[in-house]
């Protein structure tokens, strides 16, 4: 009689034994399949968990340019053109500029979105603040805090927490084959080959396993279900975090290197300083290719290797960056991009990929084999983040 042997065992076993085993080195080998999820890991943006749920706070960084009415060269109330109710990126003691003018100011008061100033606060003298030619409002630049000496200690800064949560989520996948399956047909019915088709069979079932994980980064609503005997968590995914730097181009005479310049801008102006990584659809490759490539300055059709992962390079006025193909978001958004700055991510696992094997019940005539992750996705800063698609 033949013995079906566990893969992790040397065939002189006679018999099954129950075995965890972390998968981190074998799921880099399908790197391909999930690279949000790999590319995260490859970086060392996880951290360990012990909660489902998980919070962050906002790391947000001082906006570098704002936008005011304009105002006359003696009017010393100045109104910011925000969604927030409040101006929360300056304070008393700001120093702001007008990028026309050069004309520097001093804030001394910040009620709301009105800001009380002192006009003409160095060399150049107060001027009258004058909209932008494309629009009906005025570009301020938000240089520094400046504070006199002996002076205490400066207003404290409130990092935001609106929304900021998460949870980890629980995925398994399992594999249940009979033993006359792993003995019958070309697979021949000795104990090497039927250890070789439980291989492949695992392999299979790891492959739909990233497959989930992939989904659930991209697409998830963030979910906690106590209707059940046990709670139930779902992880929310960057389409679920990611609300401001959303753009959709319908004419492809507009697709053009300006384009990825212009979503990347408003990412740098959110702090943005990481590397960047754009994980494209197949119908946005191909139209990349068509109507953007070759009108890209500094343009690279070089593949680079990294985790197994291919990457295409271009050049932008804010440094490279990465192309990558991703089957996940390929299959449901085609000619969508996400573009992500890796620094702004993070990982929360509870439990890393493992393996558990012979996990079926006594009396089954076969083997079970379970693989499980629980994690879930921190969206440190989704202003840092954008979603690009192409509607042509």
């Amino acid at each position: 009689m033949s013995v079906i042997y566990d893969t992790y065992t040397t065939n002189t076993q006679a018999e099954l034994v129950k075995r965890s085993v972390g998968l981190r080195d074998k799921i880099f080998q399908n790197a391909k399949l999930s690279p949000l999820f790999m590319m995260l890991q490859a970086r060392g943006r996880v951290i360990s968990e012990t909660n489902q749920k998980f919070e962050w706070l906002e790391t947000r960084l001082n906006k570098p340019t704002f936008k005011v009415n304009p105002a006359g060269s003696s009017e010393t109330n100045l109104t910011v053109v925000t969604d927030e109710d409040t101006v929360t990126f300056l304070t008393e003691g700001s120093i702001i500029k007008d990028i026309k003018t050069h004309e520097q100011m001093r804030v001394t008061a910040v009620n709301g979105k009105s800001l009380t100033v002192i006009r003409g606060y160095g060399v150049t003298n107060a001027k009258e603040i004058l909209s932008d030619a494309d629009n009906n409002n005025a570009t301020l630049v938000n240089i520094s805090v400046a504070y006199p000496e002996g002076s205490t200690a400066p207003k404290g800064t409130v990092l935001l927490k609106k929304d900021n949560f998460n949870y980890c989520q629980t995925f398994r996948r399992t594999l249940k084959i009979t033993r006359n399956k792993l003995r019958q047909g070309e697979y021949g019915d000795d104990g090497t080959t039927a250890e070789s088709r439980r291989k492949a069979e695992r392999n299979k079932i790891l492959r739909l396993h990233q497959n989930d994980i992939e989904q659930s980064l991209m697409f998830g609503e963030p979910k906690r279900d106590l209707s059940g005997s046990e709670p139930l968590y779902v992880t929310g995914g960057l389409f679920h975090y990611i609300k401001t730097n959303v753009m959709s181009i319908t004419n492809s005479d507009k697709f053009k290197i300006g384009t990825i310049n212009e979503i990347l801008g408003a990412m740098a102006d959110k702090g943005s300083a990481g590397d960047k990584v754009m994980l494209t659809g197949s119908g946005f490759n191909a139209k990349l290719n068509d109507n953007a490539i070759k009108t890209f300055a500094g343009g690279s059709g070089s593949l680079l290797k990294e985790f197994g992962i291919s990457l295409d390079k271009i050049d932008t006025e804010y440094g490279e960056l990465n192309i990558m193909y991703d089957p996940v978001l390929s299959s449901v958004y085609p000619n969508t991009a996400v573009i992500i700055d890796l620094d702004e991510l993070l990982l929360h696992f509870i439990e890393e990929t493992k393996m558990d094997t012979n996990i079926q019940s006594d009396g089954y005539d076969g083997v079970a084999d379970t693989f499980l992750t629980d994690c879930g996705l921190e969206v440190s800063n989704e202003e840092c983040h954008g979603i690009l698609t192409l509607n042509f």
